[in-house]
């Protein structure tokens, strides 16, 4: 996973990579001008022959080496994993790919007068196909410790023959042998003798190849005598620099001051240090807003019971004031809170607090907003609820207590809440949390476990009345 992240981070172009280009592309604009001049065509020819054997050559014993380490890596894979498919792509490019094969065929077609270095390139492929015999025979052993259907392998691996010595291990040291016959130092020496005939063999092909570039190339820039045609193409070069400047670099310096202007993220764009600078910027921005949005979070709830806080309160009523549905608030206090704390201590009040929380959180809905008013009272504000819909709010308090009820009953103690309701027709207003403490002050003065209903003619209504015990 490193190497794709690398990858991903790297991606575009540099901008010293593009100053370079950009001299490059100036040079070639010189080559062309260089063209037209007749006592130079045939040197140019020459070049480009010459260039183009250099890099076919190149080309080529590059291939001879990633062919074989295509092999290698299918071989490794499949010691590791097992995986079936990595046996048969190995199997693939060994009988039908063949890119080892089909190199050093394009190389003596290229080097015919080489003799030096198609022998180096003979010998990298015998040792090639030495290590073949020795991956097949390791895939032949994981093949055996993992006691595979012969019928899903290729017959290249299941042709090979396990001596008896090896068909008496145990798929540990089947295992075991065959990431030696891959990863072993035997291996790796014989990888590293292949990988130096490759080089001597490049060195040589290509030393040929840069010669001959080299004289050419000096013909051709001897013969550069039209000073006004190098001026011409120079221009058309510059604009084109001007313009390839303003895509990489002038345009995403704009959007980057744009998107920081607006406080959003960077778009990715341009070179690749601009895009680097602009991942960055954008973790960073992604970091502040996660810890933006916590620091709000704590700011706005209560640590105890995760509900909104007395800070939040003050918010949300201004909230709830433009809110042109009737709302309900319910004044909610835990009965004999201080005696809980007295007899238990406070970390069984908090226990108490937080059961209690958690049966409100429970019983009202995504539209209702809970707050933990003050050490033990409650505040709910029910969204579309006016006096038509008492009932609901008078059951709801009445299971919340039947609950705590039993929790006590379990614990042999007294639980219970006591609560105040005051209805508004139209969204929030100072006056409801005055007429719902009112009503929860009539519920404690009657005998708490209960609920009453804000207005001329309150009446107790006790939860526990009913309550089997």
């Amino acid at each position: 996973m490193a190497a794709v992240y690398t990858k991903k981070e790297s991606d575009g172009i540099h901008i010293r990579s593009m100053l370079i280009a950009m001299v490059v592309m100036v040079l070639v604009m010189l080559v062309v001008t260089v063209l037209s001049a007749r006592n130079v065509k045939a040197r140019y020819i020459e070049m480009s022959k010459a260039s183009a054997g250099y890099i076919h050559t190149r080309d080529l014993i590059d291939e001879l080496q990633d062919a074989s380490d295509y092999l290698t890596e299918r071989a490794r894979v499949f010691v590791m994993t097992g995986e079936i498919n990595q046996a048969r792509d190995y199997v693939k490019e060994l009988k039908e790919t063949r890119r080892r094969e089909n190199s050093i065929k394009g190389l003596s077609e290229a080097l015919e007068n080489e003799y030096n270095v198609a022998m180096l390139l003979q010998k990298a492929l015998d040792e090639s196909n030495r290590l073949c015999v020795q991956e097949l025979h390791a895939m032949a052993l994981v093949a055996s410790a993992k006691d595979y259907d012969p019928v899903l392998l290729p017959e290249e691996v299941t042709s090979v023959r396990l001596g008896e010595h090896e068909i008496s291990m145990t798929p540990e040291e089947k295992q075991q042998k065959a990431m030696e016959l891959v990863f072993g130092s035997n291996y790796m020496l014989s990888k590293i003798a292949i990988t130096a005939m490759r080089k001597r063999a490049s060195n040589e092909a290509q030393s040929e190849t840069y010669a001959h570039h080299e004289e050419s190339t000096r013909g051709l820039w001897i013969a550069i005598t039209t000073q006004r045609t190098c001026v011409v193409l120079l221009v058309l070069g510059t604009i084109f620099i001007c313009v390839f400047l303003y895509l990489l670099v002038a345009r995403p310096i704009h959007e980057f001051v744009e998107s920081i202007k607006k406080q959003e993220k960077i778009k990715v764009s341009g070179a690749y240090e601009f895009r680097y600078l602009a991942r960055t910027y954008n973790r960073i921005y992604d970091l502040n807003m996660e810890n933006k949005t916590e620091l709000i979070y704590k700011a706005e709830h209560d640590p105890l019971t995760h509900l909104l806080n007395r800070g939040a309160f003050d918010s949300l009523c201004g909230y709830l004031s433009t809110y042109s549905n009737p709302l309900a608030l319910l004044m909610i206090d835990i009965d004999k809170f201080k005696q809980v704390n007295d007899t238990y201590g406070h970390q069984e009040g908090d226990a108490v607090i937080k059961l209690v929380a958690k049966l409100l959180s429970k019983s009202f809905f995504n539209g209702d907003y809970i707050v933990r008013y003050g050490g033990d009272e409650f505040l709910v504000f029910m969204n579309n609820i006016d006096e038509s819909k008492a009932g609901l709010v008078e059951r709801k308090i009445h299971q919340i207590n039947w609950s705590l009820a039993e929790k006590g009953r379990e614990q042999n103690r007294s639980l219970s809440i006591s609560a105040g309701v005051s209805f508004s027709s139209k969204g929030y207003t100072p006056r409801m949390l005055a007429d719902a403490d009112a009503a929860l002050y009539f519920v404690k003065e009657h005998g708490r476990g209960g609920m009453t209903f804000f207005g001329e003619k309150m009446v107790y209504k006790n939860s526990l009345e009913n309550f089997i015990d």
